[in-house]
C-alpha cells in the first residue's frame, strides 16, 4: 500500500507533467474534462500486510488522520489471520487545485491561473502560449510579471515601432531584462496579431531595431590606410566595412581584442580581431575574397578550434597559426582552465584535429587552455612577419 509520502511523489510527477495542459483546460482552451483523477493506493493482500503488520497499521492510521484535499475511498478486507481490516483503496482528486494542494503547490497553481486570466482578458491570443510556459507564468516576481503585461500592451499598440530597446517607453524594460526572457516573450508575441509567428529573431518579431554589432578592423599597411581615408582602426557594422575600397593581399583574423591591438604594421595586411565565436560577418565582406592568403590565430582550447572550424565555413583555405601541439606544450606554465564544451567539428586539418582531440580527451591534462595573449610577443611577432612576408 502506498504511504502518504509515496502518493505525494506520484502526484508531484503527474502535476509537473500535466500542469500546463490542466491550465489550458481550466481556461477553456481544450475540450473534455479529465477529472476526477483517481490514484490507486494499492491496498495489500493479507500476506503483504503480514510481512510488516505494524507498518501496515501505521500507514492506515496516517491515511485516516490526513487533512489534505481530496477524497479517500476506503475498502474492507476480511482476513483469516487479522480479521476485518479497513484500508484506503484510492485517492480521488477533483481538480488541479486539489492536486497542487496535495503536493504543497496550491499557491503556485492559483498564482499561475490568476495571472493567465488577467493576461487573457487583455491579450486572449497568448493564452495557449502561456500554458506552455507554466513555470515562467507562475515563477516570475510580481513586478517582473507586470512588466511582461506592460510590454505586451505596448507591442499590441505598436507592433512595428522600429525603436531600439532602450527607447521603449515601458517602465522597467531594458536590454538586460529582455535578454533573460526572450524565449518566453517570443512565444507570447508570436501569438499576437500583427506579429509574424514564424519569425525567429526576437527584435524583428517585436518590430524593434537591433543594436548593430560593430566589426573591428585594423589596416596594417599605409596604402590600405590611404584607400580608407587614412584610417588605421575601424569599428563599424559589417555592411559599412563591406563598402571600403580596399584590396588587402593578406587577412589575419585573431580571436581576442588585446591581441589585435598589439599588432604592428604588416605589408598589404588587414586584421580582423576581437570577435570570439561571432564570425558570421565574414560572409559579408567582399574584399576578403580577393586576399591571396588568410590566417586565423585563436586560443589553444576547445572553443578556439570550434571558432577556426566556423571561420573555415566562410574561408575554406584559411591557415591556422600558433595553434599546434608544440606551441601548447611550450607554454605549459601559462595554462589555465578551459570551461567550454566539446562539439563536433568537420573542417579541421589532420594536425588541427589531433590537437583538438587531445584537448577534448585531456591528453595533456584536464581542461587545458592556452590563451593567445600569453604567448611571448618577442617570439610571436617575427613569425607573423615571416608568414606575411615583410
Amino acid at each position: 500500500m502506498l504511504s502518504i509520502q509515496e502518493a505525494t511523489v506520484k502526484l508531484l510527477r503527474t502535476y509537473e507533467r500535466q500542469k500546463g495542459d490542466w491550465l489550458a483546460l481550466e481556461l477553456g482552451l481544450e475540450g473534455a474534462s479529465r477529472w476526477p483523477l483517481s490514484l490507486s493506493l494499492s491496498p495489500p493482500s493479507q500476506a503483504e500486510a503480514g510481512a510488516d503488520f505494524p507498518k501496515f497499521a501505521e500507514t492506515v492510521g496516517q491515511w485516516g488522520r490526513t487533512r489534505l484535499p481530496g477524497e479517500i475511498v476506503w475498502t474492507e478486507r476480511n482476513w483469516s489471520v487479522y480479521g476485518t481490516q479497513r484500508m484506503p483503496k484510492s485517492l480521488v482528486l477533483r481538480g488541479p487545485e486539489e492536486v497542487a494542494g496535495w503536493v504543497g503547490l496550491r499557491h503556485v497553481w492559483l498564482s499561475a491561473k490568476e495571472r493567465a486570466l488577467a493576461v487573457g482578458r487583455r491579450h486572449p491570443t497568448v493564452l495557449g502560449a502561456l500554458c506552455g510556459h507554466f513555470d515562467d507564468l507562475a515563477g516570475y516576481r510580481d513586478e517582473d510579471f507586470e512588466r511582461v503585461v506592460l510590454f505586451l500592451d505596448w507591442l499590441d499598440a505598436n507592433p512595428s515601432s522600429g525603436y531600439y530597446v532602450r527607447q521603449l517607453p515601458v517602465p522597467g524594460i531594458d536590454t538586460k531584462w529582455l535578454e533573460t526572457r526572450t524565449r518566453f516573450l517570443s512565444s507570447l508575441v508570436s501569438s499576437m496579431p500583427g506579429h509574424d509567428g514564424d519569425e525567429r529573431d526576437f527584435h524583428r518579431l517585436c518590430g524593434l531595431k537591433k543594436r548593430p554589432k560593430n566589426i573591428n578592423l585594423r589596416l596594417l599597411d599605409s596604402e590600405l590606410r590611404q584607400a580608407a581615408g587614412g584610417l588605421d582602426m575601424v569599428s563599424s557594422p559589417a555592411g559599412q566595412l563591406a563598402l571600403l575600397p580596399i584590396s588587402p593581399r593578406t587577412v589575419v583574423i585573431v580571436e581576442n581584442l588585446e591581441t589585435g591591438l598589439a599588432f604592428w604594421d604588416l605589408p598589404g595586411t588587414a586584421l580582423l580581431y576581437g570577435h570570439g565565436n561571432n564570425l558570421s560577418f565574414l560572409g559579408e565582406l567582399p574584399w576578403l575574397g580577393g586576399a591571396g592568403r588568410t590566417f586565423y590565430w585563436g586560443d589553444i582550447d576547445r572553443a578556439g578550434f570550434l571558432i577556426l572550424n566556423q571561420a573555415r565555413a566562410y574561408l575554406p583555405d584559411i591557415v591556422s597559426v600558433l595553434m599546434d601541439e608544440a606551441t601548447l606544450l611550450g607554454y605549459r606554465e601559462l595554462w589555465v582552465r578551459d570551461d567550454s564544451q566539446p562539439k563536433t567539428v568537420a573542417r579541421l586539418t589532420g594536425a588541427e584535429s589531433d590537437v583538438y582531440r587531445g584537448l577534448v580527451e585531456n591528453r595533456w591534462g584536464r581542461d587545458v587552455r592556452l590563451e593567445q595573449e600569453r604567448l611571448n610577443w618577442s617570439l610571436v611577432w617575427p613569425l607573423m612577419e615571416k608568414l606575411v612576408g615583410k
